[in-house]
């Protein structure tokens, strides 16, 4: 679980953290990594983070880890190996929130990547009051070409000024939104935690959570 800390005075801080499960099993599995809400316990194996299936979910359980990037302009990328070829309205999701090491943290206004398997197969963007309560959709992604039974999802997420996000998948591009007002990411708002919504295992197989210099002169949002 190598990570990188630089120039630890801000605006120049750069942080990043990445998991590639290079390391004894763990059942359940060890910090910085936490099982937060219901659903069976999150277990390393084979190298994977394995996130149990957890369809009944009442309060968005799943793993999530401590670490997230300093400054307003970061990515977050993972391989997630989601095999769900024939379970329709089932998703697996990414939402981006409070660090669970925040003293208080209350996982409101977040923003949610949901890979679902529906009849015509999307992402979906949305924002949550909470981690449960759906404030309002704020874009879907045709994923209609994809076959989740079969390919691993390879996702990168660029966010610029905490507010300015793309989605690429799999190496293609998906498309942008703007995080409306009162969702935007901010220096305790930047963590991820999943949520395996279906009923089959999904394994995270590596993620790259990190800062990284904006490519606009002057970052929208």
């Amino acid at each position: 679980m190598p990570g990188f800390l630089m120039k630890r005075s801000k605006p120049r801080a750069r942080s990043g953290w990445f998991e590639d499960g290079d390391r004894p099993d763990e059942n359940p599995i060890k910090p910085p990594w936490v099982h937060l809400g219901d659903g069976g316990a999150t277990i390393l194996s084979g190298g994977s983070i394995v996130v149990d299936d957890n369809f009944a979910t009442t309060d968005v359980g799943g793993p999530s880890y401590a670490y997230q990037p300093l400054t307003p302009n970061w990515g977050f990328e993972a391989e997630i190996w989601w095999p769900n070829g024939i379970s329709l309205g089932q998703s697996f999701a990414c939402y981006f929130t409070d660090s669970w090491v925040v003293v208080g943290a209350t996982f409101q206004y977040g923003m949610g990547v949901r890979f679902a398997n529906n009849a015509g197969r999307s992402v979906y963007i949305n924002h949550f009051v909470d981690i449960w309560t759906l404030a309002a959709p704020v874009a879907t992604f045709d994923m209609s070409y994809f076959d989740y039974a079969n390919t691993p999802i390879t996702m990168k997420l660029w966010v610029d000024n905490d507010s300015y996000c793309r989605l690429w998948v799999n190496g293609r591009y998906a498309g942008a939104w703007i995080v409306q007002p009162g969702f935007e990411f901010h220096d305790n708002r930047r963590s991820v935690r999943f949520n395996n919504a279906s009923v089959v295992q999904a394994e995270i197989r590596w993620l790259y959570h990190y800062d990284r210099p904006s490519d606009f002169p002057y970052p929208p949002g």
